[in-house]
Order: structure tokens, then C-alpha cells, then sequence
């Protein structure tokens, strides 16, 4: 037995995929602009020139704990302290 599908139930279909799709793709956007907000805002806080921020966060450009620190990159470094059990 065929099942009668018409040109409506499919465009139905499609608009519904569509319009859920778009509805994540907003989301994942707003949130990394939230996200490049919420970075310029620290650098421009802690005086850190954004096109060198940009550049130094470029790929092969790694730092130690302590060197990201002194950059501005993070607030502080956590310590594990070994206990004598």
C-alpha cells in the first residue's frame, strides 16, 4: 500500500527542520558573542592591547602557568599541596 504524501506535508517537513535548525544556530551564536564580549571586556579591563592578545593566542604561542598570569590571561594559578598521610 502507498502512502499518499503531498507537496504540503513535506514543506511542512522542511519548515519545521528549518525553523528548529535556525533556532540552534542562533543560540550557538549568541553565545560566542557573549563569549568574545565577556574576553574583550577583560583584556580592556587589565589594559592589554587586543590585536597582541589575538596573536599571541594564535596556535603555537604557549605559555607557562606563571607567564599567563604575568600576561593577564588568567587570575591566578592553583597549587595542589601534598599532605603527610
Amino acid at each position: 500500500m502507498m502512502t499518499n504524501i503531498t507537496f504540503r506535508n513535506v514543506n511542512d517537513t522542511l519548515f519545521t527542520e528549518f525553523k528548529a535548525e535556525t533556532a540552534r544556530l542562533k543560540k550557538n551564536m549568541g553565545e560566542a558573542i557573549s563569549e568574545a564580549i565577556d574576553l574583550w571586556l577583560h583584556y580592556k579591563k587589565r589594559k592589554l592591547d587586543i590585536k597582541k592578545v589575538e596573536k599571541d593566542a594564535d596556535r603555537d604561542y604557549w605559555m607557562t602557568s606563571a607567564e599567563a598570569k604575568e600576561y593577564g590571561m588568567i587570575d591566578e594559578v592553583l597549587t595542589r599541596v601534598k599532605s603527610d598521610k
